[in-house]
């Protein structure tokens, strides 16, 4: 209803505004506690990835906590966090990879469909939310692409957490797109959806194999 699109669409802005005041507060806490943050190129997009990777995992455990079956309203509101991070990478981040701002952008995409969707009854929804829970688990792999800029010579905890990534996120990615092969019912507006994820998945594929030439 009209109600509920206005509440998400007010806390969509609001959301957005909360991690542009955070940038500036991470930046600072980088500076102060990592060695090479402060000379870097890319201060936003160490930011960015540092904030999405804890925002990921806060999905990732209050879904347990608060998700009670397709309940549009928790989903959508889900959905937002999720997807702020893509919104604000776009505008904070000039140098990001082509396709992780196709990325970014077909995240954008798919969550005004969600805004609108009925996740109870739609079967591509419901495949829409379980792509990007798998997306969640993975939250480890975002932390490494911050963090990587910010040490030299990496201390023996950032080699583990790249080795914990490449590995969780292979696993994760192969057992997501299993689940949406063997669940798609090839009609015309699921070809669609999967035309669309495809965009995502280039992406994942992308920074897989980057991350185990590592």
């Amino acid at each position: 209803c009209i109600r509920d699109s206005m509440y998400h669409i007010a806390f969509l802005v609001a959301y957005c505004s909360f991690l542009y005041k955070l940038y500036p507060i991470v930046d600072n806490a980088l500076k102060r506690n990592t060695p090479l943050f402060e000379a870097s190129n890319k201060k936003n997009y160490i930011v960015k990835n540092v904030i999405k990777a804890f925002s990921l995992a806060l999905l990732f455990i209050m879904s347990f906590l608060c998700l009670n079956g397709w309940d549009n309203s928790s989903i959508r509101t889900f959905a937002i966090i999720y997807v702020s991070n893509d919104i604000m990478g776009i505008f904070m981040c000039e140098h990001l990879p082509t396709s992780t701002r196709i990325h970014h952008t077909t995240s954008i995409m798919f969550l005004m469909g969600a805004l609108t969707i009925d996740f109870q009854t739609s079967h591509v929804a419901q495949m829409l939310f379980y792509f990007t829970y798998a997306s969640a688990i993975a939250f480890p792999v975002n932390l490494y692409l911050g963090l990587r800029l910010c040490y030299q010579d990496h201390p023996p905890w950032l080699v583990q957490l790249r080795d914990l990534s490449k590995y969780l996120y292979a696993s994760v990615c192969l057992v997501s797109w299993t689940y949406q092969l063997c669940t798609l019912k090839w009609v015309y507006h699921e070809l669609l959806y999967c035309i669309m994820i495809s965009f995502v998945v280039f992406d994942d594929i992308v920074l897989m194999r980057w991350l185990f030439s590592k």
